[in-house]
């Protein structure tokens, strides 16, 4: 079983961040953190030994950090880690049998995360019932909004298949519609909803459907619902708008790359 032997967090009293994690193999493997900058080598002390990650830039450890989290939800680390960049960073490597595998673990993290963000984003739209005249909460997204952008972003960036890059824009042109704000229930485009109306041409289903309509238009709530959907309306053009110009700077910068 791979274990902590020593760490350092605000929570122990000890100065610094970083730890020495003994893996399954039997290898040590040494991690500190300075702001923006994690060092990890295959050393019980990180004065020798070769190093395994080595980044100093504040974006990319965070973002780091957060695939990590992601992609290792089931937490072995012993009580005592309160960092969150820590804790993000030594739990991955308590689920690494090797130093080989640290290394490769961490420095393709973030492709990792993004790759299974786009492949929930895509099982989400081919599982759910989402209608396309409906606005939706974007707590029913499998992931936060932004991170599906952002990963659908970097993933175009490094695709080599035209293909994919292609799934990806349309992919991304289905996030229009989740907005913040809406709430548990879906909000039809126009406030009303005349999905459920009679669709037969029988007299009687046109009694009925005349009936539904005068009932709708009556309600007290349909001028607030109106309103609603008006004013999430402008969000979503908004939205969609600034998504539509992410994506295009992504595939303008994957043909300079």
């Amino acid at each position: 079983m791979p274990k902590v032997l020593f760490f350092f967090d605000p929570s122990n009293g000890r100065p610094g961040l970083g730890a020495t994690i003994r893996l399954d193999s039997g290898e040590p493997c040494y991690m500190s953190i300075a702001p923006g900058w994690v060092r990890v080598k295959k050393s019980r002390f990180g004065l020798f030994g070769p190093t395994l990650y080595n980044v100093r830039d504040v974006h990319k450890t965070y973002e780091t950090a957060k695939a990590l989290a992601l992609l290792f939800p089931d937490s072995l680390l012993p009580p005592g880690f309160t960092d969150p960049v820590l804790s993000a960073f030594a739990n991955a490597i308590l689920h690494c049998p090797t130093c080989d595998e640290v290394a490769f673990v961490l420095s393709e993290a973030i492709a990792r995360a993004d790759s299974k963000i786009v492949d929930d984003f895509a099982a989400f739209l081919g599982e759910t019932t989402t209608r396309v005249d409906c606005f939706y909460d974007v707590n029913v997204l499998p992931h936060p909004k932004e991170a599906i952008i952002a990963a659908i972003e970097r993933e175009i960036v490094r695709s080599p298949l035209e293909g994919y890059v292609d799934s990806l824009r349309t992919s991304a042109a289905w996030l229009w519609n989740f907005l913040e704000g809406i709430g548990p229930a879906p909000l039809p485009l126009s406030g009303v909803d005349l999905s459920q109306l009679p669709r037969g041409i029988t007299p009687a289903d046109h009694s009925k459907r005349a009936a539904e309509l005068e009932r709708i238009f009556a309600s007290p709530n349909r001028r607030r619902d109106e309103g609603r959907a008006k004013h999430f309306g402008a969000i979503a053009d908004r939205e969609a708008k600034q998504i539509e110009e992410r994506i295009a700077a992504a595939v303008r910068l994957r043909a300079r790359v």
